[in-house]
């Protein structure tokens, strides 16, 4: 009996102390991310050279191959972050034939341990919310209640201006349209 007893104990050890780990992965996460985003603006700090809306060649021109790791494929861009410890990469997917980025996501370094399984959520999501709420206040952040596509939508003036899910963080619209959107709220 006094075994059974031991190993339900260490159980209950087990679950608080991955309960402590996850919340203080949040809190570095939270720390880590800590003035990434200006208000009303939803380009992370160093790199926010290229935005929703601008020419897909910008992308090239703005990152050096010689410092970053550019991945080119027919309809979006790559470009990894070997020193920014918030993002470890960008993808910058054009709108259509028309050339110009139409949706940019930034991926977190997330790692999952199960590739089978769908991620919930993640400390560094939850470290990056903290950011959005700050630099969006007044935004509309629901939580999706999506199985196959968890995260939350952050809205402005009706509209879904961006994502924030385990591992990564999408922008939707363009500059212009988030700062009017922000102002209209304001």
């Amino acid at each position: 009996m006094r075994q059974g007893i031991e190993i339900s104990e260490i159980k209950v050890k087990l679950e608080k102390a991955t309960e402590q780990l996850t919340n203080s992965e949040t809190k570095i996460s939270a720390l880590i991310a800590s003035g990434t985003l200006k208000e009303c603006d939803p380009y992370p700090l160093g790199i926010d050279l290229v935005k929703v809306g601008d020419p897909m060649s910008k992308v090239i021109e703005t990152y050096n191959e010689n410092e970053y790791e550019i991945e080119k494929t027919r309809g979006y861009f790559s470009v990894a972050f070997p020193n920014n410890k918030a993002f470890r990469s960008a993808s910058y997917i054009t709108a259509g034939q028309s050339g110009v980025v139409g949706v940019l996501i930034f991926y977190s370094g997330v790692k999952h341990l199960d590739p089978k399984e769908t991620l919930k959520s993640s400390p560094q999501q939850e470290g990056f919310l903290v950011q959005v709420r700050n630099a969006f206040p007044k935004a509309k952040v629901s939580l999706r209640n999506d199985q196959d596509d968890p995260g939350y939508d952050v809205e402005l003036d009706g509209k879904i201006i961006m994502e924030v899910n385990p591992n990564s963080y999408v922008i939707r619209r363009n500059q212009t349209e988030i700062r009017q959107a922000c102002n209209k709220i304001r």
